[in-house]
C-alpha cells in the first residue's frame, strides 16, 4: 500500500489541476469554452458529490455506494476532458476514481483544503458556463 501522505497530497493535486484548467478556461476563446460545456457540467456534479462525501467522511461516515458513485462520476470527468486534449488531467481525475475507496487514510487538513478548492472550482465553472449558456 502506498504511503498516506502519498495519498493526501494527490487528493490536493487533483482539485488543483481542476482549479488551472477551470482559470484558464475563463479566459479562453468562446469556441474552447463551448467545447467544454459538458466537462464542466461534469466538474460541478463531481465536485459537489465529493464535497458532500467529504462533509460525511469527517463526520465518520463511509459510505461504499456513495464511494462507487464518485469513482463513476470522475471517470467520467476524466473522459470527458481526454476528449478536450487534456491527457493528465484526464489521468488524474481517473486516478482519483480509483483511490477514492481509499479516502480513510487521507488527513482531515488535506481533505479540507481539497474541499476548499471543490467549492472554487465549482463557482468557476459556473461562471464560464453562465457566459456560454
Amino acid at each position: 500500500m502506498d504511503n498516506p501522505l502519498k495519498e493526501a497530497i494527490f487528493y490536493w493535486e487533483v482539485a488543483k489541476h481542476l482549479k488551472k484548467w477551470v482559470t484558464n478556461l475563463k479566459r479562453a476563446r468562446e469556441n474552447r469554452k463551448n467545447e467544454s460545456i459538458e466537462a464542466l457540467r461534469q466538474v460541478i456534479v463531481a465536485s459537489r458529490g465529493m464535497r458532500i462525501y467529504i462533509n460525511e467522511w469527517k463526520e465518520g461516515v463511509r459510505d461504499y455506494p456513495s464511494e462507487k458513485q464518485l469513482s463513476e462520476e470522475w471517470t467520467k470527468l476524466g473522459f470527458l476532458v481526454k476528449d478536450l486534449g487534456l491527457q493528465d488531467l484526464s489521468n488524474k481525475c481517473d486516478e482519483l476514481a480509483l483511490k477514492l475507496t481509499m479516502i480513510d487514510q487521507v488527513g482531515k487538513e488535506t481533505v479540507e483544503k481539497t474541499r476548499e478548492a471543490l467549492v472554487s472550482i465549482e463557482e468557476r465553472a459556473r461562471e464560464i458556463l453562465n457566459e456560454v449558456g
